[in-house]
């Protein structure tokens, strides 16, 4: 018996390396991480330090947004053939001791942003280092139709220090349990495109 599986409507994930990190290395300081971050924020469950509820020290948003809108726009141009405006929402800081991990979620809300993107900031080249994961979104629909699927969970990208991955903000995600005592930061961020 012969037969085939057609990935239907696969879904846009980029992944871009950055080459103006040291600009981002500049302007993203231990001291902006310090003054940023609040520990393990109350209402979360995870474990992690972020600056997404205290997005007011705008002091280096503006030289960030610069570097990676350049690159996303430059990817949207390569893979979809697509000029694209961006709207970009204030990025934050997530900040990962050892121990410390990332529940499932994605970033869907009201102002109607409609792409992400993590930004590997510090990640150290050790295989006990948290991993950024995808998670299926066939969950939900396992659970409404009592119907399992025989599909893959999870899909773990092969990152390095200074990547960039963008992806539909409706795409669950989760970080792993991170493991070494070296830091681990990222930073994140929701963005609207439109065609010009």
């Amino acid at each position: 018996m012969s037969g085939a599986v057609y990935p239907l409507f696969a879904i846009p994930v980029f992944y871009v390396p950055i080459q103006n990190y040291e600009v981002i290395d500049s302007i993203v300081t231990n001291d902006v991480i310090k003054r940023n971050v609040v520990k393990e924020p109350e209402g979360w469950k995870c474990n992690v330090n972020t600056s997404y509820l205290n997005r007011n020290d705008d002091s280096w948003f503006n030289e960030f947004y610069n570097v990676i809108e350049t690159e996303i726009k430059q990817s949207f141009k390569k893979f979809f053939n697509a000029d694209i405006l961006c709207e970009m929402d204030k990025p934050w800081i997530n900040e990962y001791e050892k121990g410390y991990f990332q529940e499932k979620h994605q970033h869907l809300n009201l102002e109607g942003y409609n792409y992400s993107y993590c930004y590997f900031h510090r990640l150290p080249d050790h295989k006990d280092c948290a991993k950024f994961v995808f998670n299926s979104n066939n969950y939900n629909i396992e659970y409404m139709t009592k119907t399992p699927f025989l599909t893959q969970e999870v899909c773990i990208p092969e990152v390095k220090q200074y990547d960039l991955i963008v992806f539909p903000s409706w795409v669950q995600h989760s970080v792993t349990k991170h493991n070494i005592d070296m830091q681990r930061v990222t930073i994140s961020g929701n963005f609207k495109v439109s065609k010009i």
